[in-house]
């Protein structure tokens, strides 16, 4: 991660960098693994406004001026004045050992208040982008679920003291696939469903929640890490032994591995309700809140070099090797993924999940591939998408006939763009969830 140079000095921007394909998808996949929504052109945005039917409209535009933030000329430099790139975060891992403690910044649930309800019922604005960039392929997916689950407030920690009213709960993936695409590809299109079986499946087994404790928490983290193991199983062409098809002997998924053994990707997958917002995370894609004008990291990146990440790989007999950078083996820079299956059992997919209550100066929610977070800090990303989201309220309306491109899509394209500008040298995805609620438009 790079907390990089002075904030007033221009960066160069090549133009062919800035005219790169961007790759973006409505939400979901076709079954070849294609995403069908795909356009060209300098920086077009999807723009993403629900509607009360729980549906996402959808429109692009162009974002290749975007906000007023500085100037971007796309042939010769990019000046952000005002806008950070130094300050590292004390809540950022710095270092090969330094994991951040969250609870130091996020509040647990037990034995406290139930979390206050925001937005109602209605999916936040969001906005996405998935350029291939410098790469010659590109392996990133990216996903947004409007309405994919509903369950009972208190089944994820709402202040609804019956539990019986049910809460619209919403899915957020970004997936950055290494050896291909494969991988990255049937996660987007699979994940969130396995997810939505699993939670249901926990919550049946376990019976009625107590209101006033996190078993709600517990049961999100068992549903969490059994999908994601499921998930890792599909990809490789087998089931778990726990999986309906074992015990049968009628087995419902393909014999055929999804991806070669060499194919994997990280997931890094939020689920945003009123109440809550519950994050799983397995790889170096990355989440972070911004609050109150602070970044708030709701995943740690699974490097190969962090101290606990180490000793478990060594302990299963492995071994973490320098080779142009941390790496199990000396081949893969993370140690965990789904798929990787010549590199198990060091490797593993299980996903280290969060869960945070919504609050009222909650501004954004940003997940990204690490093409984003390996040349820019989260703060400066935080505030970048703060400052985005804020600019667009003085933007004039469309005009009539034209769609209006969200606040959240155009934040999402410049982050984006300036992480070309700074000379990332990955697939970029980035989503950018707005959670102002009420914002003036």
């Amino acid at each position: 991660m790079s907390s990089g140079g002075s904030s007033n000095s221009g960066l160069p921007v090549e133009e062919s960098d800035v005219s790169s394909t961007l790759t973006f998808a409505e939400g979901s996949l076709s079954p070849s693994g294609n995403m069908n929504n795909a356009v060209q052109g300098p920086f077009q945005a999807l723009a993403y406004e629900p509607d009360n039917s729980g549906t996402a409209d959808m429109a692009v535009s162009t974002a290749s001026d975007i906000l007023t933030l500085g100037s971007v000329d796309n042939n010769q430099t990019l000046d952000m004045p005002g806008v950070l790139f130094q300050h590292p975060s004390p809540l950022q891992a710095t270092g090969a050992n330094d994991v951040p403690d969250f609870s130091a910044v996020v509040p647990s649930d037990a034995g406290g208040p139930r979390a206050p309800c925001f937005s109602g019922n209605d999916c936040p604005p969001h906005g996405m982008v998935s350029l291939c960039g410098r790469r010659r392929e590109m392996e990133d997916a990216v996903v947004a679920k409007s309405c994919f689950m509903k369950l009972p407030c208190n089944k994820v920690g709402g202040c609804n003291a019956g539990g019986l009213e049910e809460a619209p709960l919403h899915y957020f993936g970004v997936y950055d696939g290494h050896g291909g695409s494969q991988a990255a590809n049937f996660c987007a299109e699979r994940l969130h469903q396995a997810l939505a079986e699993e939670v249901e499946s926990a919550f049946a087994q376990s019976g009625n929640v107590d209101q006033n404790a996190s078993n709600w928490e517990v049961q999100w983290q068992a549903a969490m890490t059994q999908c994601f193991k499921r998930m890792d199983a599909e990809v490789g062409g087998f089931c778990l032994e726990e999986c309906e098809c074992s015990i049968s002997g009628n087995p419902r998924h393909s014999p055929e591995p999804i991806a070669p053994e060499t194919v994997g990707t990280t997931a890094i997958v939020a689920v945003v309700g009123a109440c809550q917002i519950i994050v799983g995370n397995c790889g170096d894609s990355r989440a972070v809140l911004s609050r109150g004008g602070i970044a708030i990291p709701l995943s740690v990146d699974h490097k190969p070099e962090r101290e606990d990440e180490m000793a478990r790989v060594e302990a299963a007999g492995g071994r973490v090797i320098y080779w142009n950078g941390y790496r199990v083996l000396g081949v893969l820079a993370m140690s965990r993924a789904l798929g990787d299956r010549y590199l198990k059992p060091y490797v593993i997919p299980e996903p280290e999940v969060q869960c945070i209550k919504r609050a009222e100066d909650d501004e954004c929610l940003i997940l990204a591939s690490d093409g984003l977070w390996d040349v820019m800090s989260n703060e400066a990303v935080c505030d970048i998408a703060r400052r985005a989201l804020s600019c667009r309220r003085n933007v004039q309306p469309p005009v009539d006939g034209q769609e209006e491109e969200t606040p959240a899509a155009q934040a999402a394209a410049l982050l984006v763009k300036l992480a070309l500008s700074k000379g990332s040298t990955d697939n970029i995805s980035v989503v950018v969830v707005d959670l102002k609620v009420p914002r003036d438009r």
